[in-house]
Protein backbone atom coordinates (compact mmCIF):
# COMPACT_ATOMS: atom_id res chain seq x y z
CA UNK A 1 0.00 0.00 0.00
CA UNK A 2 1.10 3.41 -0.94
CA UNK A 3 1.12 6.54 0.90
CA UNK A 4 1.02 9.83 -0.28
CA UNK A 5 0.83 12.72 1.39
CA UNK A 6 1.98 16.85 1.48
CA UNK A 7 5.68 17.35 0.91
CA UNK A 8 8.22 18.75 3.32
CA UNK A 9 8.19 22.11 1.64
CA UNK A 10 4.28 22.63 2.63
CA UNK A 11 3.88 21.33 6.22
CA UNK A 12 7.24 24.51 6.39
CA UNK A 13 5.20 27.07 4.48
CA UNK A 14 2.08 26.28 7.31
CA UNK A 15 4.08 26.83 10.66
CA UNK A 16 5.82 29.62 9.13
CA UNK A 17 2.88 32.35 9.02
CA UNK A 18 3.46 36.08 7.35
CA UNK A 19 4.19 38.35 10.13
CA UNK A 20 2.85 41.31 10.37
CA UNK A 21 5.57 44.24 11.54
CA UNK A 22 4.64 47.13 13.27
CA UNK A 23 6.46 50.49 12.03
CA UNK A 24 8.79 50.09 14.60
CA UNK A 25 9.59 46.83 13.76
CA UNK A 26 10.35 47.70 9.94
CA UNK A 27 12.43 50.38 10.92
CA UNK A 28 14.56 47.52 13.04
CA UNK A 29 14.75 45.51 9.49
CA UNK A 30 15.45 48.45 7.26
CA UNK A 31 18.38 50.04 9.69
CA UNK A 32 19.89 46.54 9.94
CA UNK A 33 19.46 46.07 6.22
CA UNK A 34 21.09 48.99 5.61
CA UNK A 35 23.82 48.12 7.83
CA UNK A 36 24.38 44.96 5.94
CA UNK A 37 24.62 46.52 2.65
CA UNK A 38 26.82 49.46 3.76
CA UNK A 39 28.72 48.60 6.45
CA UNK A 40 29.04 51.72 7.70
CA UNK A 41 27.15 51.73 11.24
CA UNK A 42 27.92 56.03 12.06
CA UNK A 43 25.30 56.63 9.04
CA UNK A 44 23.08 53.69 10.35
CA UNK A 45 22.99 55.50 13.63
CA UNK A 46 22.40 58.54 12.30
CA UNK A 47 19.67 57.57 10.13
CA UNK A 48 17.65 56.09 12.43
CA UNK A 49 18.68 58.13 15.13
CA UNK A 50 19.57 54.99 17.63
CA UNK A 51 22.95 54.66 19.26
CA UNK A 52 25.81 51.55 18.88
CA UNK A 53 24.82 49.33 21.24
CA UNK A 54 21.41 49.33 20.09
CA UNK A 55 22.30 48.23 16.82
CA UNK A 56 24.27 45.99 18.00
CA UNK A 57 21.71 44.75 20.83
CA UNK A 58 19.35 44.42 17.76
CA UNK A 59 21.89 42.65 15.47
CA UNK A 60 22.49 39.75 18.30
CA UNK A 61 18.73 39.07 18.86
CA UNK A 62 17.75 39.20 14.79
CA UNK A 63 17.40 35.68 12.94
CA UNK A 64 16.74 36.37 9.05
CA UNK A 65 14.47 32.84 9.08
CA UNK A 66 12.19 34.25 12.02
CA UNK A 67 10.59 38.08 11.56
CA UNK A 68 9.16 37.63 15.18
CA UNK A 69 12.74 38.33 16.29
CA UNK A 70 11.97 42.01 15.60
CA UNK A 71 9.42 42.39 18.17
CA UNK A 72 10.32 43.88 21.21
CA UNK A 73 10.67 41.60 24.33
CA UNK A 74 9.24 42.34 27.38
CA UNK A 75 11.91 44.15 30.60
CA UNK A 76 10.01 42.58 33.63
CA UNK A 77 12.85 40.55 35.48
CA UNK A 78 12.22 37.00 35.49
CA UNK A 79 12.18 36.48 38.84
CA UNK A 80 10.35 38.47 41.26
CA UNK A 81 11.06 38.80 44.69
CA UNK A 82 8.31 37.82 47.32
CA UNK A 83 7.36 40.27 50.30
CA UNK A 84 9.26 38.10 53.94
CA UNK A 85 7.59 40.34 56.11
CA UNK A 86 4.67 38.14 58.15
CA UNK A 87 0.95 39.43 57.65
CA UNK A 88 0.70 40.48 61.35
CA UNK A 89 4.00 42.70 61.02
CA UNK A 90 2.15 44.42 58.00
CA UNK A 91 -1.19 45.29 59.78
CA UNK A 92 0.90 46.47 62.64
CA UNK A 93 2.55 49.21 60.27
CA UNK A 94 -0.15 49.93 58.60
CA UNK A 95 -1.68 50.73 61.91
CA UNK A 96 1.02 52.96 63.21
CA UNK A 97 1.31 54.74 59.87
CA UNK A 98 -2.59 55.60 60.25
CA UNK A 99 -2.18 56.42 63.59
CA UNK A 100 0.71 58.65 62.76
CA UNK A 101 1.17 59.66 59.45
CA UNK A 102 4.31 62.03 59.91
CA UNK A 103 6.48 59.15 61.37
CA UNK A 104 9.35 57.98 58.71
CA UNK A 105 10.71 54.31 58.54
CA UNK A 106 13.54 54.87 61.63
CA UNK A 107 10.77 55.68 63.53
CA UNK A 108 8.32 53.21 62.83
Amino acid sequence: MRQFGLSWHFTWVCRNTPVELSPKELDRLRALSLWDDTGDIRLVCRTFGVSRATLYRWRACFDPRDLNSLKERSRRPHRLRSPKWPPFLIEAVERLRGKYPRWGNHKL
